[in-house]
């Protein structure tokens, strides 16, 4: 009875952790949107309402240390299952991208976008269009707080100023965020 009852335990606790297994600045990526096709692979599997593809002209990992960018898996397909209407070609996007699918190890799912822009030589994040699973630093748990500034705030370590001052110092004007990513004609 006993080893039922600490089964039924560790199946409760091991789905809580993982519905509360917020991203990582090493799912971070920046990139400029080439194409986004509607439907996609993962809105049939997850029989989502809505469902899109995105493709890159190019994209960096954005906080992906060299060990990361040799074991991780690189990306082929990026899908998402949320509204994306707001986006087009040439926007560049942050995102929050994990790989899937162990069989499928270089389909990444898009799990919150949002837009990156520049205004006076000072990056701007917009919101995300989706919030993420996020870690709530205050309370020690998953969750939104009520200091949330955006889609890089949610993880455990450090918050939203912290990543975008990172990246400010990668693309310290507008002309360098433009040209790290090549355009649609």
């Amino acid at each position: 009875m006993k080893t039922i009852c600490f089964a039924i335990l560790s199946v409760s606790l091991i789905s809580t952790a993982e519905a509360c297994l917020p991203s990582s600045p090493a799912d971070v990526l920046v990139g400029r949107i080439a194409s986004i096709e509607k439907g996609g692979e993962l809105q049939r599997e997850s029989q989502a309402k809505q469902g899109f593809g995105l493709k890159f002209t190019d994209y960096h990992w954005a906080f992906r240390t060299w060990y990361q960018r040799l074991i991780l898996p690189s990306a082929q397909r990026f899908e998402g299952v949320f509204a994306i209407s707001s986006l087009k070609p040439n926007d560049i996007v942050v995102a929050l991208a994990s790989y899937y699918d162990g069989g499928k190890p270089h389909n990444y799912r898009i799990d919150s976008v949002a837009k990156l822009t520049y205004q006076n030589n000072k990056l701007i994040l917009q919101n995300p269009l989706v919030i993420p699973v996020s870690w709530n630093r205050q309370q020690k748990r998953c969750g939104i707080g009520q200091n949330y500034a955006g889609i890089l705030d949610g993880f455990i370590d450090n918050n939203q100023a912290y990543y975008l001052a990172k990246l400010q110092q990668k693309y310290p004007t507008c002309a360098a965020l433009e040209k790290a990513f090549a355009t649609v004609k």
